[in-house]
């Protein structure tokens, strides 16, 4: 028994760079279509916290609803 992953068909594998990109030359990289899936997803994320109203709350309370400061809780805030 070895300790080694299971071999997927060829139609469960994302595309290697190498094949897709003839004319850059890879190399053998095992780089594959999921870099760029990734970087697409980077580009998402940033939008969303920097140039949306959600990005702005998630940055300047968090994102946990429950330990936001409510009317309720400051008007009875202890001073100490």
């Amino acid at each position: 028994m070895s300790p080694s992953s299971r071999n997927f068909e060829a139609g469960g594998q994302l595309p290697l760079l190498r094949n897709v990109f003839t004319s850059f030359d890879f190399g053998q990289s095992p780089v594959n279509l999921a870099f760029f899936l990734a970087l697409a997803v980077c580009v998402v994320v940033w939008l969303l916290i920097w140039h949306t109203k959600l990005g702005y709350e998630i940055r300047s309370f968090g994102k946990n609803l429950m330990q936001r400061p409510t009317l309720v809780s400051l008007r009875f805030a202890s001073p100490l």
